[in-house]
């Protein structure tokens, strides 16, 4: 199930080479959401999450709302929030 497989990436924790290709910028905004997401576990799970760092879907900023898949390149997929 293609869902299925969207939630269980961006619930992967990143990589150090993916923290190192971000803008100064994007830093900010990815900790930002990481930081946002952490507190919104509240409680002990608050501290659980801040424990397992930086998940690929802080990387959304907080767009979270799925619109969709997008063919791009050569069998490309992007996947497109609001």
């Amino acid at each position: 199930d293609v869902l299925a497989v969207i939630h269980a990436k961006l619930h992967e924790r990143i990589t150090h080479a993916d923290w190192a290709v971000l803008s100064k910028k994007e830093e900010v905004g990815v900790a930002k959401a990481y930081t946002r997401r952490c507190k919104n576990a509240g409680g002990a799970r608050e501290t659980v999450e801040r424990a397992s760092g930086v998940r690929r879907v802080d990387y959304l900023m907080g767009r979270v709302r799925f619109m969709g898949l997008e063919w791009v390149g050569d069998g490309g997929v992007r996947l497109i929030t609001a």
